[in-house]
């Protein structure tokens, strides 16, 4: 009887302890008042807390019932041990409980100890011996002979099979355990049934048949509505809820957590509750409904913290990251460090390391740097200390990416470096393969190209190995940005287009950025229309998406491109669409990017008032929200456009700003700026000393900094300076300093620049030879650096000396590649200068139709680009081709303007044009002294920049002039300087000129084997280089010197040669050259009908050109020609005639030698007293000019002066090329006849 109270006893005893909401003391104390002495002793211990007491008393009792072959008694035993996790005891009394079961033939008492048995194994998550327990207590139900007392046992195991089965992933062995269990469960059996549809919902939703698992919990919610089990009908909601997040029905799933929580609540479980408030809070977060999620966290975070502190402490961290996510940083600090500490008390370190990674997060998005830093210090400790690989190597990427926003670019390689060889080591290469990206993005930044290119290369090879598509389209759009801005723009095209492909219309967003990266690298490469095509759709694209900054970014871009093609109306609509974005997103930063944007286009636009006030405006945003660098920037806007207003002093004032802004900042792009702006102003304000200043602070401040780059930008610039003014030695310094530190860089394109700008030097010095051979190396570099557009100028700039020099095949060959590289690159503005360049080159020869073809091809494209001035220029080089067209004077006014212009700005080499070109226009109207005062200030200009050939021209136009007045000393005097200079330049066509010029001058001084020297080798200089219109007047000089030398035999032979070149040169002052020689040789001949002829024939053409000079000359060689043939009325007539205009036009020599041809004529006709006079006049004219008569030719270089100007005057209008740009290096856009400003 004392035994089977005993067994009775402890059976209650299990049964308390095995209750699922665990037990009550005073339950226990109950059991003990009412129950044997046998279990007194235990529940004594129970009660006392003391687990080794506990243990003690359960050994206590399994040796009481040591000798006791009762299951029943050994079965509750388990049961109690197992209640109490003792496991190893509850398995030893299973054992001997299942023993004498099978002793005794008790099959359903064996399937209950296999049962209890497998729930043992389940706590420890050992499914496979779980199920063969499980399986075993099934088998031996099926062999029982009382079934129908086991059904609930029965139903009871297969749940239990069911749920192990399914987490050991035998989904079938579950759901066929879970439908037999529906069969045999009673249908009034509601709890147990609706239990078994939920399971099958979880397995359904395990397998991802979502409408079969909303089926099924749909089916167990409405059971359980039935009965009104509240906590169990929140369970079959909550797991609806997770159906509907994953289908994607955010209402549905709202509302059935929010019933959810109801239920708990309704039913007192305010913590189940609070645990499903966190559930709708956590989905409202997933959302990016953050005003919500708060309102739901702050709700749950009572009952949670009473008695459930790891999640409360998850509450606040998801709190934290909702406010970050709203921009309160200070409470999501909060937030965040109070989870924080609840984690380190509990000892969570893990989840601690979790929290410092968000804590550091929002002080990096406070630019508190140095606490984020430490904060992912922090992290990195208890990582190390947990030994998880991967998670260390996060936290070295997120130090990485701190030292990257500290600009410490070696330290946060470091970090990234050491990341992925960690994720290698322990073969997790796909993460690997992203810390490679984040180190290549590091190298991008910190201008490490190749080293980018190298790990973006590493990490494309690893996610294309591992087919992982995302990865492999965004290494190949990173490795096309990092060619876009290394100026390799057809790889960075090549890699762009691969990224877009492979994305296949499935990333809506990520194909918008690539497309706007390809509209760039189109715009970078000059193709205007489909950069265009790709910025509107990356516009649209992000405008479809909602992506009000991708679309801001996208019509931006757009406004660049449009102010680049100078369209700046549509620059402004779109900058205006950008300046809406930015507003609707409330971006304060980054409106004031798009009015700095805005006033650029307003001031180009010749809106300078609009353009101040946008700039102001951004100014005021920048300066609000702590942006130096951009409030630099700023400042440079707001100085333009107060010096495009003239408002000078002011602009220098924003300039000096800025430019100490940068010094600060230590900001080279800035410094650079701004210093360009001060040099240009203190130059216009003459105050080239200040801007002197300015070069050595800030070549100072480059040089301190280590920024070699912008160190060399700086130099060349400051050596184009000290070249204007003349400063050679200094400016070659500069150069050559520049060029030594690009060599050291190895950057292969502003080496290219800096050679460009170095030859132009030695151009402008004289040192031809040398400006040659830097031409051809810049060439190469810019080649090599796979610059067309530069090396199509450089080749422009080398074409252009060779002309000089004479060198006329490499010259065209020069030219002919120039304009084959513009037109390849569809740049019609260069194309049309080359062309205009080509035309000047054959009519040079002679070869009067390909000049014109030229002129002509360039003139269309002139007026098809717009351009008014380039335009007039080609048609009036081929109104110059015309026969018989009229000289139209230039208007001086024009000249007088442009010259102001250039005063004020301080340009003294464009002054000096300017004045060179004022100076052969004065000349052209016979206005000697003005002309020559013109030149000599044109060549005092010249000669203080330094400016050797242009000195040597100078000289030689003054020469002519000086010649038409009849100085021939001054004359000579001023050719020989000439002379030598372009003997020294080896400028072969201009040595040619001058001693055909100088032959002139020394036959008419008397000095004929003088002049037969300088005849005899400017012919064979020009017969070598075959430029027919040259050659046609040196033949036509040397007959007319050997006319007036009586040697007619050698003069009809040239003047034969000059009359067949006369046909291909179509000369209007050569043929009059022609006729009147033709007329003289004639008339020495005594051909006189035939001279008259010839020399009417120039009359008339003279007349037809309105030349007056050479109309005078006609009619003194007719004069002179009737006196011969004693036609002295008529000879009077003429001679009268010539005097009057030569006497008008200032032609001192030639009004000597009429006044002799009167005095003469008046002898001969027995007039003495006139005679005298004319005698009288022509000595006191000479007396005026210190006239030497060397000679009775006192007219034979007259004709010369006329032809030779005018082809000099198609030297002294050519120029070379300015040196080449050698900044902007983000977008460097090389055009010809531009230099670094």
């Amino acid at each position: 009887m004392t035994f089977d109270r005993n067994v009775s006893s402890l059976s209650i005893l299990a049964d308390a302890l095995c209750q699922p909401a665990g037990y009550e003391p005073e339950q226990l104390r109950a059991i003990s008042r009412g129950g044997s002495d046998f279990i007194s002793p235990f529940i004594e211990a129970m009660l006392s807390s003391d687990e080794d007491k506990i243990q003690k008393s359960i050994a206590g009792l399994a040796d009481s019932l040591s000798g006791c072959r009762s299951f029943a008694a050994w079965f509750d035993l388990g049961r109690l041990a197992s209640s109490l996790f003792f496991r190893h005891a509850a398995e030893e009394y299973f054992e001997k409980s299942a023993r004498l079961a099978q002793a005794q033939g008790d099959d359903e008492g064996l399937a209950k100890v296999c049962n209890s048995m497998g729930s043992l194994c389940s706590d420890d998550d050992d499914w496979d011996r779980a199920c063969r327990f499980y399986e075993k207590a099934l088998l031996s139900l099926e062999v029982s002979k009382t079934p129908t007392l086991s059904s609930s046992l029965f139903c009871s195991v297969l749940a239990n099979l069911g749920r192990a089965s399914f987490q050991k992933g035998d989904l079938q062995r579950a759901e066929q355990c879970y439908s037999r269990m529906l069969l045999l469960l009673d249908e009034k059996d509601h709890c147990r049934r609706a239990d078994a549809l939920h399971c099958l919902g979880e397995l359904y939703q395990n397998k991802g048949e979502h409408e079969n698992a909303e089926e099924f919990y749909s089916k167990s919610l409405s059971i359980r509505e039935k009965i009104q089990d509240r906590g169990a009908m929140a369970a079959s909601l909550a797991a609806l809820a997770s159906i509907y997040q994953l289908t994607g029905e955010a209402n549905r799933v709202e509302s059935c957590l929010e019933r959810a929580t109801h239920h708990l609540e309704e039913g007192g479980d305010l913590l189940a509750a609070g645990r499903t408030r966190f559930q709708l809070a956590d989905f409202f977060f997933q959302e990016g409904r953050y005003n919500e999620a708060v309102v739901h966290f702050e709700k749950c975070l009572p009952a949670l913290e009473e008695g459930d502190s790891l999640l409360a402490a998850r509450a606040e961290g998801r709190l934290g990251q909702c406010f970050q996510n709203l921009g309160d940083y200070v409470q999501a600090e909060g937030h965040l460090e109070k989870a924080r500490r609840v984690m380190q008390a509990q000892g969570d370190l893990g989840s601690v390391a979790d929290l410092l990674v968000l804590i550091a997060g929002n002080y990096r998005l406070q630019n508190r740097f140095d606490e984020a830093l430490q904060s992912f210090r922090q992290c990195l400790e208890i990582r190390e200390q947990q030994g998880e690989s991967h998670a260390i190597a996060d936290a070295y990427s997120c130090m990485g990416l701190i030292h990257s926003d500290r600009g410490e670019y070696s330290s946060g390689k470091e970090c990234f470096q050491k990341a992925a060889d960690l994720l290698m080591q322990n073969g997790q290469s796909l993460s690997a393969a992203e810390a490679l990206s984040n180190l290549a993005s590091l190298c991008h930044l910190n201008g490490q190209a190749e080293d980018a290119l190298d790990s973006y290369r590493r990490a494309l090879d690893i996610f294309t190995e591992l087919e992982s598509e995302q990865g492999k389209y965004q290494a190949q759009a990173n490795l096309g940005i990092v060619y876009q801005h290394m100026g390799e723009f057809s790889l960075a095209e090549e890699y762009l287009q691969k990224s877009l492909a492979a994305r296949g219309g499935t990333d809506m967003a990520g194909e918008a950025s690539i497309k706007l990266s390809l509209g760039l690298t189109a715009q970078c490469k000059g193709e205007w229309d489909r950069a265009r095509d790709y910025l509107e759709q990356a516009a649209a694209a992000f405008e479809d998406l909602g992506d009000l900054h991708g679309y801001s970014l996208a019509q931006n871009n757009l406004g660049n491109l449009h102010l680049d093609l100078g369209d700046t109306v549509k620059a402004i609509l779109c900058y205006n669409l950008g300046l809406d974005a930015k507003r609707a997103q409330n971006d304060r930063h980054g409106m004031a990017l798009t009015l700095a944007n805005l006033a650029a286009a307003h001031n180009q636009e010749g809106e300078v008032e609009t353009a101040e006030e946008m700039y102001q405006q951004s100014l005021s945003i920048f300066r609000d929200t702590g942006d130096l660098k951009s409030e630099a920037k700023s400042l440079l806007g707001l100085a333009g456009a107060k010096a495009g207003k003239g408002d000078l002093t002011e602009a220098l004032k924003l300039f000096q700003e800025s430019l100490q802004m940068g010094c600060e900042q230590e900001d080279s792009s800035v410094m650079t700026a701004a210093l360009q702006g001060l040099v240009n102003l203190s130059l216009r304000l003459g105050r080239w000393q200040e801007a002197e200043s300015s070069y050595v602070r800030v070549t100072d401040v480059l040089r301190s900094l280590g920024e070699s780059e912008a160190l060399a930008a700086v130099l060349c610039s400051w050596g184009d300076r000290q070249a204007d003014l003349g400063e050679w030695d200094n400016a070659q310094q500069k150069y050559q300093e520049s060029l030594s530190i690009l060599e050291r860089l190895g950057d292969e394109h502003f080496m290219a620049v800096a050679r460009n700008n170095l030859a132009n030097i030695c151009y402008r010095r004289g040192q031809w030879t040398a400006a040659l051979e830097s031409y051809r190396f810049s060439r190469e570099g810019f080649a090599r650096a796979g610059d067309e557009r530069s090396e199509a100028s450089v080749l422009s700039n080398m074409a252009t000396l060779c002309f000089k020099r004479g060198q006329w095949s490499l010259a065209l060959e020069c030219y002919q590649e120039s304009l084959d590289l513009f037109e390849r690159l569809d740049d019609m503005a260069g194309a049309a200068q080359v062309l205009g360049n080509l035309g000047n080159f054959y009519h040079r020869r002679g070869e009067r139709n390909l000049a014109k073809e030229h002129f002509s091809r360039a003139l269309e494209i002139c007026r098809r680009l717009g351009d008014g001035p380039g335009a007039a220029e080609m048609q009036s080089s081929i109104d110059m081709l015309r026969p018989g067209r009229s000289e139209i004077p230039d208007d001086l006014d024009d000249y007088y303007k442009q010259l102001g212009e250039l005063r004020a700005q301080g340009d003294l080499s464009g002054q000096a044009e300017v004045l060179s070109a004022l100076a052969g226009s004065l000349a052209d109207r016979c206005q000697w002294q003005p002309a020559i005062s013109c030149y000599q200030e044109s060549w005092q200009l010249f000669s203080a920049v330094g400016e050797l050939y242009n000195q040597a021209q100078i000289r030689f136009n003054m020469a002519l002039v000086c010649r038409d007045r009849g100085d021939l000393d001054e004359a000579l005097a001023l050719s020989s300087e000439a002379l030598e200079v372009f003997q020294r330049l080896d400028a072969r066509p201009c040595i040619a000129q001058a001693k055909l010029y100088m032959a002139t001058i020394l036959g008419m001084k008397g000095q004929a084997k003088e002049a037969e020297d300088h005849f005899r080798q400017a012919i064979f200089i020009q017969e070598e280089l075959e430029a027919q219109p040259d050659l046609c007047e040196g033949y036509l000089l040397r007959a007319q010197f050997l006319v007036r030398e009586g040697r007619l035999d050698e003069a009809e032979f040239y003047l034969g040669r000059a009359e067949t070149l006369l046909t291909l040169t179509e000369c209007a002052l050569l043929n009059m050259l022609f006729s009147n020689t033709q007329g003289e040789l004639y008339q020495r001949e005594g051909r006189y009908r035939e001279a008259k002829s010839c020399f009417e024939r120039a009359l008339s053409k003279a007349r037809m050109q309105s030349h007056a000079y050479e109309e005078a000359k006609a009619l003194a060689n007719l004069g002179r020609l009737s006196m011969l043939g004693k036609d002295y009325p008529e000879a009077l007539a003429r001679l009268e005639q010539a005097s009057a205009a030569m006497s008008r036009l200032g032609a001192v020599h030639d009004s000597l030698a009429i006044y002799a041809d009167l005095h003469r004529l008046f002898l001969a006709v027995g007039d003495h007293a006139r005679a005298e006079e004319m005698a009288a006049l022509g000595e006191r004219e000479a007396g005026n000019v210190n006239h030497k008569d060397g000679s009775a030719h006192k007219d034979s270089g007259a004709q010369a002066c006329a032809v030779l100007q005018s082809c000099m005057d198609d030297q002294k209008n050519e120029k070379l090329a300015e040196p080449l740009p050698a900044q902007k290096r983000d977008l460097l856009e090389v055009r010809p006849d531009q230099r670094w400003q």
